[in-house]
């Protein structure tokens, strides 16, 4: 599942749909801060301004930019900023792990979560997605005489910060985007269809990309020198390049003149791990604890429980009108036996009846491993199941 920050409440609806029917799923998120946004929609506006009142425009955003804190954003949340990252937070908790292309992605999710992605809920790594708009080969006889600005998927305003950064230097500017303009620059913009061209001509490129490392990887192939930002995570794949903050205009221009002054990077080191499989175990059995919708308990049968690592039995503590998504049982024993605890907890969606969207409740639900001496517990952070409150 990919979640914008946009459509963060009907993916969180299709997530609680899919959970209720049985189904498994990965989470993967693809989103770009507001306050990164603003930052941008602001340099592009301030690209229309006469010269003079644009130079001071542009002072004042780069004074601006630094109550920004490492990530980029505000530092001040606003209500709208927290209620998409608990929106985002819940569909975390009902799919079975989030999935991350780097070490940065991870941490960026931890932040915006504001809970940490540890033990058995960790971030899946997968490798990045494979560039679609990157060539495979260059016109080796093309003159190098450019900086180009990569941001094929995006459209023209989102590069007005790299392109006034550039400015001051007169370097020739190529902006490669999915559609637009800018005004009162010397940047030429062409479409994704002529990359090739535009590349083939480039001393240099900045690459825009702040979801994941994989255009930088695409474009180091092509043995480019390049600019990468921060964000991305593909300084953690990619030795040899210059890194900057992709809301920060003076480390455009920083990175620009370091790229065009080193050798084409060098990936270092495997960037894929393992792609994550979901298997249920073969079907069939007695079911060995109860749920409140029986519709729900279809994979909760002994060779669940017995895949889960199970070693003694076991009592459930569930609310009233509620229900158990598929694997509740099976989750809570894995908890119980990998950490040795007598009691296992776990969140619970709730559906308030006469208000819209849903909430979170804590330690709704738990599992106590019967014999077991001592009081630990153990939370498992994820959503098995579901409360009605009418």
């Amino acid at each position: 599942m990919t979640a914008g920050a946009s459509d963060a409440a009907a993916k969180l609806e299709e997530a609680v749909h899919m959970r209720r029917n049985g189904e498994r799923f990965f989470s993967r998120f693809t989103f770009t801060h507001p306050g990164l946004i603003r930052i941008l929609k602001t340099a592009t506006e301030n690209l229309g301004l006469p010269i003079e009142e644009r130079r001071i425009a542009f002072e004042r955003l780069a004074r601006l930019q630094g109550i920004n804190d490492a990530q980029g954003r505000p530092i001040q949340r606003t209500d709208r900023d927290r209620l998409r990252a608990k929106t985002l937070a819940m569909i975390v908790r009902l799919s079975e792990s989030p999935v991350a292309c780097s070490q940065e992605e991870r941490r960026l999710l931890e932040l915006l979560f504001e809970f940490p992605l540890t033990g058995g809920f960790d971030a899946v790594m997968m490798p990045p997605p494979p560039s679609s708009a990157v060539p495979s080969t260059l016109d080796r006889g093309a003159t190098k005489d450019a900086v180009v600005i990569w941001a094929p998927y995006d459209p023209a305003w989102r590069a007005a910060l790299a392109v006034e950064a550039l400015e001051p230097f007169h370097f020739v500017t190529i902006v490669v985007c999915r559609d637009g303009t800018l005004p009162n620059v010397r940047a030429t913009f062409v479409p994704p269809a002529g990359a090739r061209a535009a590349l083939s001509r480039a001393r240099a490129a900045i690459d825009l990309s702040v979801n994941d490392p994989g255009e930088a990887l695409a474009l180091a192939r092509l043995e480019l020198p390049l600019a990468v930002q921060y964000l991305s995570g593909a300084y953690e794949m990619l030795d040899g390049v210059a890194v900057c903050r992709s809301w920060m205009q003076r480390d455009f221009e920083l990175a620009a003149l370091t790229a065009l002054g080193l050798r084409p990077p060098r990936i270092i080191g495997p960037v894929v791990r393992d792609a994550p499989k979901v298997s249920e175990p073969r079907a069939g059995g007695p079911p060995v604890m109860f749920s409140a919708n029986p519709a729900a308990a279809k994979n909760q049968t002994y060779e669940n429980v017995v895949s889960a690592g199970a070693r003694a039995t076991y009592t459930a503590h569930v609310p009233a009108k509620c229900e158990l998504f598929s694997t509740h049982v099976a989750t809570l024993v894995a908890a119980l036996e990998r950490s040795g605890a007598q009691r296992a907890t776990s969140d619970a969606i709730v559906r308030i009846a006469g208000e819209p969207g849903y909430a979170l409740m804590p330690a709704a639900f738990s599992l106590t491993r019967n014999g077991t001496p001592g009081d630990e517990v153990v939370a498992v952070p994820r959503a098995t199941g579901m409360i009605s409150e009418e």
